[in-house]
């Protein structure tokens, strides 16, 4: 060892815990997979055995390949990773664009990142409802570009994982822009669909049908403009031909099986339809829904009232002066009640089961309030005096890319920071319903 050893303990069930730069090994004569080093600047004055965790103290960051981490450290506890900063914190190394839950309460995120839990995951990991990383899922290497990424995950009503983005390998194999994974994680080879461009968005209909949409205009070598409809094998579903002049950045199925679509097109089936349009259920332009934004749409939800919340980059829509954040009746036009007003755009939102909206993006006041980066809003778009200002901070690049529910109310964000509330959270974090750290 290079350094002195400050700290020594032994824990209940026998495992040596020392550190130096730091080294652990958790059960004697146990295979070199279970032990962890960790190089620090600063040496480390305290350690400390507590409720299964090992907590570290020590005088500043732990650095990694010259790059500052801010976190104290992740270690392989009993086969998991475990986060010794406290609670959900899976500390991703690179921005996460995309979130989905699945119904074992398992979280799938997606990004550009390699690692995620200090454990080599490239573009795509799974954590357990807790945040550690589960390690049964593999690393699937997302690659193929100069600057691979997972920017959209659907889940279907089997489990079966949906990916899609921008890459050309997934686990080594030849998959262009989408993939689907089985349960396990690992690559499901009868899925062979293919773009030629970025996908942004996914969505999934009740019929099983899968929506895409991006910047591409070919799907599996057929001319598809900008959204196409795949059958539930990957299969391209000729009987879908809607198309647009310009990239789909966000899809958004309602229950009566109607599919919304934003981006930044100003055309829709040959109809002018500018950045925002609502397509019937085999893909024919609906021509009653015409807002029109002079901005790209990004996000979508439709409520359970009908009403339809839109966020992005435009200042103008239905005929209004709305900046970034806008409601819509069914019919499309300008709902004056919604009184939301934020400073910046807004890339992602969520309806939650109580009628409160999530909204999040690059915003840093939301009616003339605080609000960094998220917050929630009553249905008629005031601000939800329960839920705090959050306090997102990552510098000037601070952003928050995307959104996710678990089952108990509790709120994922993903994007690019690495601080919540100041504490250290990489790109990735938990909220409670409360809108505190979890």
């Amino acid at each position: 060892m290079r350094s002195l050893i400050r700290s020594l303990i032994c824990c209940s069930d026998e495992r040596l815990c020392c550190t130096d730069e730091i080294h652990f090994m958790f059960k004697r004569n146990e295979a070199m997979t279970n032990m962890i080093k960790l190089a620090i600047r600063s040496p480390v004055y305290k350690m400390q055995y507590l409720y299964g965790k090992i907590r570290l103290k020590i005088k500043s960051r732990f650095y990694k390949a010259a790059v500052i981490m801010l976190v104290i450290a992740s270690l392989l506890v009993e086969g998991h990773s475990q986060s010794l900063a406290g609670g959900f914190n899976p500390n991703a190394s690179n921005s996460v664009y995309a979130l989905a839950t699945q119904t074992d309460g398992k979280i799938i995120a997606g990004g550009s990142f390699a690692q995620m839990g200090g454990q080599p995951r490239g573009g795509l990991a799974r954590l357990n409802e807790d945040g550690s990383l589960d390690s049964s899922f593999p690393n699937l290497s997302i690659g193929g570009m100069i600057s691979p990424a997972v920017l959209a995950i659907a889940i279907q009503p089997d489990g079966k994982i949906i990916i899609a983005g921008q890459f050309t390998t997934v686990a080594g194999q030849r998959k262009n822009r989408i993939a689907r994974l089985n349960i396990d994680g690992s690559l499901d080879i009868g899925f062979n669909t293919d773009t030629n461009g970025t996908i942004y968005a996914l969505a999934i209909q009740p019929d099983g049908k899968i929506l895409l949409g991006g910047a591409f205009t070919e799907v599996n070598g057929q001319a598809r403009s900008y959204i196409a409809r795949l059958n539930e094998d990957g299969s391209l579903d000729k009987s879908f031909t809607s198309n647009t002049d310009g990239t789909v950045y966000t899809i958004t199925v309602h229950s009566d099986s109607t599919i919304f679509i934003g981006g930044a097109f100003n055309r829709v089936a040959e109809q002018k339809r500018s950045r925002l349009a609502r397509l019937k259920p085999d893909g024919s332009l609906d021509m009653d829904f015409n807002p029109n934004a002079d901005g790209d749409v990004l996000s979508i939800a439709v409520q359970s009232t009908g009403k339809i919340l839109v966020g992005g980059n435009f200042s103008f829509i239905a005929g209004q002066n709305k900046s970034y954040l806008a409601q819509l009746k069914a019919n499309g036009t300008i709902d004056h009640t919604f009184v939301a007003s934020p400073n910046a755009m807004v890339k992602t939102l969520l309806t939650q089961p109580d009628g409160k909206l999530l909204i999040a993006g690059f915003f840093t006041l939301v009616n003339g309030q605080p609000r960094r980066y998220i917050t929630r809003l009553n249905p008629d778009g005031t601000l939800d005096s329960s839920f705090p200002d959050v306090n997102v901070d990552g510098g000037s690049f601070t952003r928050i890319l995307t959104l996710a529910l678990q089952a108990d109310g509790k709120i994922i964000l993903g994007g690019r920071f690495t601080q919540i509330s100041g504490q250290p959270r990489n790109n990735i974090a938990r909220l409670s319903q409360d809108g505190k750290l979890n």
